[in-house]
């Protein structure tokens, strides 16, 4: 017994200025301690001594012990958006990080480092997928955003980007094809970010129709840092107005789309999944009455449970419902769990109503049009909307749930 605690793995810490001994303290100890940590005191640490640079540069699984001590201790829930100045300036792109109380002071800016031959920003970008830290971003070359960008970009292009914001590390993915053009391809593809859990490899997924109505389905490994086109084809399928964007949960990425079934089109649920790469599909719970023919539900995640929520507007009145799925893949498990009323003296466009997500506090964020929107909230119990100060003077385009993590390093 004597012996095991005598061999008992230690490290090394820097003695201090005023102290001549040197300290030593268990491995497992320490390694716990700085889990803890946020992510930017951690990459200051890694100056500290070879043992440290080693362990929060390279050691994965100090990276998920990490992800999983410091997100669950003492830090909710972080939001990443997307936002366009004032007056849709794009020359002050960026992106934001804010905690729940989207309070001014605490909200960090962020712009992604480039190379010579990335663009300087990352205009009309879209979130595809935030997953343990890793977001995954996409930017169409069109007539809009081709003038701003190098000439070797070419139209139909479009640029993939895996960043993590809390370490300011990016990886530049060329797409496995050259689309034919952007609005060709918005509406005729899916796209999905997240984790194969068995393997503990990040995927994205995009399955798109080419020119003569063919599906192709490509998966990007991370750990491979190539692209596959796999032979899995989903069901027919097809978008419509303002289609749902996607949402990852459980080693699956889902969509809401049209689908045919015994000759007939209906919405369903089109799930991927990362490890089999093979497709499955959900029946969704019945629509409100008060659905336009052209409105679906869309995904979500909350409470750790997979919703969907569709928008609801009958003459002035408006209002969101949000359904879970209390037992994952089962369809009789769907519960309308909550309905939420909206207070507002205008008119809401709800076609074009995007909801990103319910706080811990129990406020649903979203924006009011299809382009450019202040955040807002809305309290789930009085339907009172609520205004952010920090938000005012910036039009939101997209935003994800987030947290800190060392991933790409």
């Amino acid at each position: 017994m004597v012996s095991s605690i005598s061999e008992e793995k230690t490290c090394y810490c820097p003695k201090s200025s005023d102290d001549s001994s040197d300290i030593h303290i268990p491995a497992d100890l320490l390694h716990d301690i700085l889990s803890r940590l946020p992510t930017k005191s951690l990459m200051r640490f890694r100056c500290v001594c070879k043992s440290w640079y080693s362990l929060i540069t390279h050691d994965l699984e100090f990276h998920k012990r990490h992800l999983g001590n410091f997100n669950s201790n003492n830090n909710g829930p972080r939001w990443i958006g997307y936002q366009i100045g004032e007056s849709c300036d794009y020359s002050t792109t960026k992106f934001w990080l804010y905690d729940e109380s989207f309070d001014s002071d605490k909200i960090q800016a962020y712009h992604i480092h480039r190379e010579e031959t990335v663009p300087v920003e990352f205009y009309f970008s879209k979130i595809v997928g935030s997953c343990n830290g890793i977001v995954c971003l996409y930017l169409p070359v069109d007539e809009e955003t081709l003038g701003i960008l190098p000439e070797e970009w070419g139209f139909g292009k479009f640029l993939i980007c895996l960043w993590n914001p809390s370490i300011r590390k990016y990886r530049r993915i060329e797409f496995p094809w050259k689309a034919a053009n952007y609005y060709g391809f918005k509406d005729n593809s899916m796209m999905g970010f997240g984790l194969s859990i068995k393997s503990s490899v990040y995927k994205l997924v995009i399955i798109c129709k080419d020119e003569h109505g063919e599906d192709h389905v490509y998966v990007y490994s991370l750990w491979t840092s190539s692209w596959t086109e796999i032979k899995a084809k989903p069901c027919a399928w097809k978008c419509h107005i303002n289609s749902d964007p996607g949402t990852y949960f459980n080693g699956f990425c889902h969509w809401i789309r049209l689908h045919r079934k015994q000759g007939e089109w209906d919405y369903t649920m089109i799930c991927f999944n990362l490890e089999d790469v093979n497709f499955s599909y959900i029946d969704l719970p019945p629509k409100s009455q008060y659905s336009p023919p052209y409105d679906c539900f869309k995904t979500m995640i909350f409470e750790d449970m997979l919703c969907v929520w569709e928008s609801i507007g009958v003459g002035k009145k408006f209002a969101v419902y949000i359904w879970g799925m209390k037992e994952y893949g089962n369809r009789s498990s769907w519960s309308n769990f909550l309905r939420v009323h909206i207070k507002e003296n205008y008119w809401f466009e709800h076609r074009y109503f995007r909801l990103f997500g319910i706080d811990a506090g129990g406020r649903l964020l979203f924006k009011t049009s299809e382009d450019y929107s202040p955040l807002r909230a809305c309290d789930s119990h009085s339907g009172e909307i609520q205004k952010f100060q920090s938000c005012e003077t910036v039009d939101i385009w997209d935003m994800a749930p987030y947290q800190e993590s060392l991933l790409l390093l």
